[in-house]
């Protein structure tokens, strides 16, 4: 059971990540509403795996700034 529900947050997060780098890619944003999207993807990311901080800085982070 806590497998398979581990499987579900990570899918949710990969879905997630996927559909922000899309947003950031396609959609017309200024600075600021990417700044304000990033932000939202951030806690709504560490609201799901509290104690993350520092893997969303290293994974999640430079991967949003890339694009």
């Amino acid at each position: 059971m806590k497998l398979l529900e581990e499987q579900r947050r990570l899918n949710w997060l990969r879905n997630y990540s996927d559909s922000i780098v899309k947003r950031l890619d396609s959609d017309d944003l200024t600075e600021g509403a990417a700044w304000e999207l990033l932000t939202e993807a951030k806690l709504k990311i560490l609201e799901r795996f509290p104690n993350s901080d520092d893997e969303y800085h290293l994974i999640y982070e430079r991967r949003f700034r890339r694009v």
